[in-house]
């Protein structure tokens, strides 16, 4: 039986500064937080409606990313990076949903917000904060 409970908590670190985004990341991390839930109580016939909600919700959530990117920073220099990154989710995530080891999905799948949000997302916010008050 699985013990280890993952969460995603949301916290003041992850803020772009962007509303809209920042509200999108706490819906994400919630939703993260609770298929991580679902993983390590191996809660297998809950989490794929769970999952269903992510991915939609993942989609929705880059989409708006790369249309504020695409009207407001059409020449930033990480943007392509940043749509990069939204493209090789789709790849990565298909890759862990097959593996049979839930905690190590869990573990990728908290890491992966996780460090995108402190990472593109974060850097996207500042340029985009810089575009819209100049």
């Amino acid at each position: 039986m699985r013990t280890s409970i993952h969460v995603l908590e949301w916290s003041s670190i992850y803020m772009t500064g962007i509303q809209s985004i920042d509200k999108d990341h706490q819906y994400l991390f919630e939703l993260v937080s609770k298929v991580l839930m679902q993983l390590t109580a191996g809660r297998e016939v809950e989490l794929l409606p769970l999952q269903k909600r992510l991915n939609t919700y993942a989609a929705e959530h880059f989409m708006r990313e790369e249309q504020l990117m695409q009207r407001y920073l059409p020449d930033w220099e990480q943007r392509a990076g940043h749509v990069r990154e939204h493209r090789n989710y789709w790849g990565w995530i298909a890759d862990l949903e097959s593996t049979e080891a839930p905690e190590e999905l869990a573990e990728s799948l908290k890491s992966w917000w996780s460090g995108h949000v402190l990472g593109w997302d974060k850097a996207m916010g500042l340029a985009l904060q810089r575009a819209l008050h100049s």
